[in-house]
Order: structure tokens, then C-alpha cells, then sequence
């Protein structure tokens, strides 16, 4: 009995840290993509008009609408330019 359990325990911490290996891996992506953004928009026309914070906010519905995390969700929320 006290194998199973153990057994099932190590099952479950298997599947979070693979859980927390996607989570990191989306939330770097996303840092990267957004970052290439703002470089360009930055190059091309110095943020006078930050269109890559739009491109931002749609990104960031679709991962709270993709996933179970609400990150997502507060990064949308946490950005001041509404495109």
C-alpha cells in the first residue's frame, strides 16, 4: 500500500514539473516574440505609435483562451497602451 502511494505521488510530480516545463517554454516564447516587436517597431518608427502592444493583446487572449494558466490573463491586463 505504502508503494502505491508513493508510486502515485511521484506520478503526479512527473506531471507538473512537465506542466511547468510547457508553461516556461510558452511564457519564453512569448518574451522573445514580443521583445523581436518591439525592436522592430521600435527601428521603424520610434514608438511614436506602439503597434506591437496590439499584437501584444492578442497574443496574450490567445494563450487565456489556449490555457488553463491565468497568467495570460495578467499579462493582457497589465498593459497600459489599449490598441
Amino acid at each position: 500500500m505504502e508503494n502505491k502511494d508513493k508510486e502515485s505521488k511521484y506520478i503526479k510530480a512527473k506531471e507538473r514539473v512537465e506542466e511547468l516545463k510547457k508553461f516556461y517554454a510558452h511564457l519564453g516564447s512569448y518574451v522573445l516574440v514580443i521583445s523581436v516587436l518591439a525592436l522592430i517597431n521600435y527601428l521603424t518608427n520610434g514608438f511614436n505609435y506602439m503597434w506591437f502592444l496590439c499584437i501584444c493583446n492578442f497574443y496574450a487572449c490567445l494563450g487565456a483562451c489556449h490555457s488553463d494558466s491565468f497568467i495570460y490573463v495578467l499579462l493582457l491586463l497589465s498593459v497600459d497602451v489599449w490598441c
